[in-house]
């Protein structure tokens, strides 16, 4: 196949949902997984992991880690989704750019648009249209000889996560940075064996309809990507998400990190970047200290909650190389690491004038940090959302962390199957408000935004919001 060929391939095949496992169209297991990377030599033995789990932050803790991981002089493979602009977003590269490029300097940045980087530094690489068509290639040849065999063919998710580790064996990787699709135990990417490190970020409420409806059981189904001798960073949760980290961590004979929470008063920041300092933390017995001077760290990176994230990957970085002997990493290459990273709709300021903000957050938990970094940002402020929600997702709630702040909303449906309509959204909005502030633009997602900054007074805030398929939609809008 070549590249067109390729996409629409990837295009026709069955896209797995929660609501697909809950109807009984679509399983959520391991086993197609298994039969499609053994026919293709289980390449993903051939690769060393950090695995990262979570419901909210795993693409930025991704990113911070890869980063870092990259600046240190390891050539590292980074695996996310769902892409925002472009598929090749999902498989990337990153390595030390040792070799200045002609022309630059140290204060210049070349921006590459979802891990942005200086050219002094890091270089990240997308695979190409001729790469993504050869492995994609050989993944249909593998799931056409299962469903010759009679065996269950894979879903679009776990032949591009196949893709994937075809792709970072081919590019010689030292180690993969891999972000699980959703929940972990049954998640594709938990094929692999006992990783590097496991990583687990935010635990709160999202696809409660196969993850479970209690944060204890979201949190055991997240907790699966632990195995035997694994060494465990997880985000401050409640004791009694803790407690089930704990359990896994003494089940598995894992050791269990808890990455401290960032002081946010204790923070400086501004619209320009943020500064933090971390402290030293132990394991979960404190017997064993990290003994690791990690200075003062800056990052680009807005929203409250993005210090937290890279932190983690600090912590991250320090375990990999206590315990897994990645020696090269530094107090200079972690700081240089998280300060290169940029990452897509996580706060994101596009324009200025009036402030034009993206942000992906997508569930309650994603609504209330928006809301807590727009009270630091912009203290007082009313906001005018550009809004599209899945009908699947918490939208009572999440509405209810962003009307007090609100000034207008501009409401859409987000290209999915799974949306909620923008007359549906509107209208629920205007019963919860003193006066109607909701008006609706169905798929309209140009007018919508148009409409947002024609309306626009001097000083005001505009923020796109809600489905990452909506707002990849306005970020490529703008920025092109």
């Amino acid at each position: 196949m070549n590249y067109k060929e390729a996409m629409e391939f990837i295009d026709s095949m069955p896209v797995f949902t929660p609501a697909a496992v809950v109807n009984g169209t679509a399983a959520f297991d391991l086993v197609a997984m298994g039969n499609l990377l053994k026919e293709l030599g289980n390449p993903q033995k051939k690769l060393k992991f950090v695995h990262i789990a979570g419901t909210n932050g795993k693409g930025s803790t991704a990113a911070f880690t890869a980063s870092i991981l990259a600046a240190s002089g390891y050539t590292t493979g980074l695996f996310t989704s769902p892409h925002i602009e472009r598929f090749s977003e999902r498989v990337r590269v990153l390595v030390k750019n040792d070799k200045k490029e002609k022309g630059s300097s140290s204060s210049e940045v070349q921006k590459i648009d979802y891990v942005s980087i200086t050219t002094d530094n890091l270089k990240t690489i997308e695979a190409t249209e001729e790469e993504l068509a050869e492995e994609i290639t050989a993944a249909y040849e593998a799931s056409e000889r299962m469903k010759a065999k009679g065996l269950r063919a894979p879903s679009e998710f776990e032949l591009m996560t196949a893709v994937g580790f075809l792709h970072f064996v081919k590019k010689n990787c030292d180690i993969v940075v891999l972000e699980v699709g959703l929940g972990g135990r049954l998640d594709a990417t938990n094929i692999i064996d006992t990783p590097e490190l496991a990583i687990i970020t935010t635990i709160s409420y999202d696809h409660m309809e196969i993850l479970g409806e209690t944060l204890p059981a979201i949190a055991s189904e997240k907790a699966g990507i632990i195995k035997e001798n694994s060494i465990v960073l997880t985000y401050p949760a409640d004791e009694e998400v803790n407690e089930v980290f704990r359990k896994k961590c003494t089940d598995t004979y894992s050791l269990h990190f808890i990455a401290p929470k960032i002081d946010q008063n204790r923070v400086d920041r501004s619209i320009e970047g943020q500064e933090f300092e971390i402290p030293e933390f132990k394991d979960e017995q404190g017997v064993i200290k990290l003994d690791f001077d990690f200075g003062k760290l800056k990052t680009v990176m807005l929203g409250t909650y993005q210090v937290n994230n890279a932190a983690t990957a600090a912590y991250a970085a320090a375990l990999l190389k206590k315990f897994r002997g990645y020696d090269k990493i530094t107090k200079e290459t972690i700081a240089e690491g998280i300060a290169s990273t940029r990452w897509p709709a996580r706060f994101e300021i596009l324009r200025k004038n009036p402030y034009f903000i993206i942000d992906g957050g997508h569930n309650l938990e994603g609504a209330r940090v928006l809301k807590e970094s727009f009270d630091k940002y912009f203290p007082g402020k009313k906001i005018t959302f550009v809004t599209g929600i899945l009908a699947d997702k918490q939208y009572t709630h999440m509405l209810s962390q962003l009307l007090p702040i609100a000034k207008r909303f501009y409401t859409i449906a987000p290209p999915s199957p799974r949306a909620l309509s923008a007359e549906d959204l509107a209208k629920y909005i205007n019963v919860r408000s003193h006066e109607p502030i909701a008006e609706p633009y169905g798929e309209k997602y140009e007018e919508a935004v148009k409409a947002a900054i024609g309306n626009a007074e001097e000083g005001d805030v505009i923020c796109a919001q809600g489905s990452l398929y909506f707002v990849g939609i306005v970020r490529e809008m703008l920025t092109h």
